[in-house]
């Protein structure tokens, strides 16, 4: 069983690689900040992941096939702070997975995430100092508990928050994406909490639990793969399905001025309001202005929707 386990995790780190090739591609075509935050967040698990095989194999495989391990100081470090990195690539997941509906985050979400991650911070930095078993101190352990917890409430939530505002989308392909995405992602944090619990309190032996993790994470990853070109055809189907037109009749009939196309354009390349201000030897807040223009004359109200109009 453990070498079948083996060799799933070896499938989730080729499938990872994969996912995160592809949400490259998607980003470069795209060039939206959630995209970019769907790329941290897939390379955090990565990390993560590929972090986690290592320990698992330097802790079972080696001493069953040898003799007992001792991992190497700074490796010690490196799972010492994988919660951290775990926050991090949290923190991300949300921004992107709200990113799908046009939304941002709750305010109080992100300041959580920032105090959770300053407290981790310090606590991890006084045990390295103070204690030379810095992974086994209980307070360390129930620190790292705390934040795995706090994590699986907080993707719960911020999960399903999604559907309300998806329930209101008026294409039905990109409200079954949306929906999809979604649902498959709480099935998995819910999946994740049961082997995280099963874990602590011995349910299940840890050969079966790296069984079913590797399944879980093989889903994980597979899932992107699939799934994410399909989801960015659905998405961009409200707004996709007019004839094609070149910038300067979309601009004649839309009413956009001379400023507005250049600025449009700089959009087309994925550039922030401040790039664009920089470039356009302009205000920053000017280019927001001359945006809130160009949304209520195309009526649309993210830069995604309006790349879509213009975008050949």
């Amino acid at each position: 069983m453990l070498h079948i386990a083996n060799l799933i995790f070896l499938f989730v780190i080729a499938f990872g690689i994969v996912a995160l090739y592809i949400a490259i591609q998607i980003y470069k075509e795209y060039r939206f900040e959630y995209l970019r935050s769907h790329i941290y967040m897939l390379t955090g698990f990565n990390v993560v992941i590929f972090s986690n095989i290592i320990e698992s194999y330097l802790k079972i495989v080696v001493p069953i096939e040898k003799h007992p391990v001792i991992l190497h100081p700074y490796f010690n470090v490196i799972l010492f702070i994988l919660p951290l990195i775990l926050i991090i690539t949290t923190y991300h997941a949300f921004i992107f997975i709200w990113g799908l509906i046009d939304k941002k985050i709750p305010r109080t979400v992100k300041i959580l995430s920032y105090v959770v991650a300053l407290l981790f911070i310090a606590v991890q930095i006084y045990y390295f100092i103070t204690s030379a078993s810095v992974w086994d101190t209980p307070l360390n352990y129930f620190s790292a508990m705390t934040i795995q917890f706090l994590f699986y409430f907080v993707w719960w939530y911020l999960l399903g928050m999604v559907f309300p505002p998806a329930r209101k989308i008026k294409n039905a392909g990109r409200k079954k994406a949306v929906e999809l995405y979604a649902g498959i992602m709480l099935i998995m944090g819910f999946i994740y909490f049961f082997l995280t619990i099963a874990g602590v309190y011995e349910l299940i032996s840890m050969n079966m639990q790296m069984l079913l993790l590797g399944f879980v994470l093989l889903g994980f990853f597979l899932f992107p793969v699939t799934f994410i070109k399909w989801f960015f055809k659905q998405f961009r189907g409200d707004y996709d399905s007019s004839p094609k037109f070149t910038i300067d009749e979309l601009a004649e009939k839309y009413s956009v001025s001379r400023r507005e196309i250049e600025i449009i354009k700089l959009v087309l390349k994925g550039k922030s309001n401040k790039e664009i201000a920089e470039e356009l030897f302009i205000a920053p807040v000017t280019v927001r202005d001359h945006l809130s223009k160009i949304y209520k004359k195309t009526n649309v109200k993210t830069r995604l929707q309006l790349a879509n109009i213009f975008r050949q």
